[in-house]
């Protein structure tokens, strides 16, 4: 009897659980309709409370967040014993937890592979917005082209010295009387600067010596031109008009004497002569047209006497007599030391003259005069006219 009744006490609190749960199923979704799911409370980590009973739901991941996000409301014995019909809740991008459409999307998201992005197009990254995805890096510029390696260059070839062929040319060419075209090359050896200054000296002196022979032969140069006699002409008369000496006519020409015929062609020079003298190296340079003659070794006056400046010749005279604190020395007296010619400047008592004296050439011995060679002078006298410039420098 008493075990028949203990049956029947269990039978009744099963029916009891088993009709009680589809109400604790209504009145959770009645509360759901009547509270706004954003002013619902916050879950406890302990679940849901249903009808007095505490159970801990189960909790699924967002790998989207760190935090574990609490599984949906409904239970399985929700599920078990409510029917078919039973209303759902709604779901809410606010609820807790992660509804079935959500977690499609998240399936979704993750089994479809995202398309590439392109650096070229795509908007810059929003700094604002954590969660926005990194820019793909940008690609590198090209270096400047002027920051690039330079292509290899190999080295130049070393330029050949044609100095020496040239020279070959114009000693040639001098040989066969072609002066005026020998000078030339001199000339432009003498102007390349690719050329040594030691082998300038060279080309320089090779240049005076071939324009020195040029000066006295028949071949025109643009330093010379051609006259012709005319009835009346004298050596004098012709000298004078170009402004040169009748020695210089006489050599140029090849003249023994001062005997010229009509209608003869006289080769004169045009242009005029001009003398540099050097002290420091005791040296005197001819030059016709500012182009080098000749150079000359001569003597300079002792403790510098001897002015420096530009002066004028002014007389000229052959066999000079010496007039000497007031003593009268006559041309022909070895005390004369003069020499044979004279080429007074126009500053009063000094000159260019020769000399007794010659193993004062190359130094500094004289009283202020400049002084050459008897030979020399009588040469440097018979080229130039009076009015020749000449210039002194220390």
């Amino acid at each position: 009897m008493r075990g028949f009744q203990v049956k029947k006490i269990s039978f009744a609190v099963l029916m009891l659980v088993l009709f009680s749960a589809p109400l604790f199923a209504q009145t959770d979704d009645s509360w759901a309709d009547t509270h706004p799911y954003d002013s619902q409370p916050a879950p406890s980590a302990a679940g849901y409370a249903y009808g007095g009973a505490s159970e801990a739901p189960s909790q699924s991941y967002d790998y989207g967040s760190e935090a574990p996000v609490p599984s949906p409301t409904p239970t399985e014995s929700q599920d078990l014993f409510t029917s078919d019909t039973a209303a759902e809740p709604a779901p809410s991008e606010t609820s807790y937890g992660t509804s079935q459409d959500t977690q499609a999307a998240q399936a979704a998201q993750q089994t479809v592979p995202e398309a590439p992005i392109d650096s070229s197009t795509a908007p810059p990254p929003n700094y604002y917005d954590q969660t926005a995805a990194p820019a793909a890096p940008a690609e590198s510029a090209p270096e400047p082209a002027s920051q690039s390696a330079p292509a290899y260059q190999p080295p130049p070839e070393p330029q050949q010295d044609l100095s020496e062929q040239k020279k070959a040319d114009a000693e040639a060419l001098a040989a066969n009387g072609k002066y005026l075209e020998a000078r030339n090359i001199y000339e432009e050896l003498i102007m390349d600067s690719s050329v040594s200054e030691d082998k300038k000296d060279l080309f320089r002196d090779a240049f005076a010596e071939v324009n020195w022979k040029l000066l006295f032969s028949p071949q025109e140069s643009p330093e010379s031109s051609t006259h012709k006699v005319a009835p009346g002409d004298s050596l004098y008369k012709i000298a004078k008009k170009y402004g040169t000496t009748i020695s210089l006519l006489r050599r140029v020409n090849g003249l023994k004497n001062d005997k010229i015929f009509p209608n003869q062609k006289l080769k004169v020079i045009k242009k005029a002569f001009s003398v540099h003298v050097d002290k420091s190296d005791n040296t005197l340079a001819l030059e016709l047209d500012g182009k080098p003659l000749k150079k000359y070794r001569v003597a300079t006056g002792e403790n510098n006497k001897t002015p420096v400046g530009t002066f004028k010749i002014v007389n000229k005279l052959e066999n000079p007599t010496w007039y000497y604190a007031g003593a009268v020395v006559p041309s022909n007296s070895p005390e004369n030391i003069l020499g044979t010619r004279w080429l007074g400047f126009d500053f009063k008592g000094y000159g260019i003259h020769g000399t007794t004296l010659p193993d004062s050439i190359g130094k500094q011995e004289t009283m202020g005069c400049v002084r050459m060679l008897n030979q020399e002078v009588e040469e440097l006298y018979d080229l130039i006219p009076v009015g020749t410039s000449v210039t002194v420098d220390d």
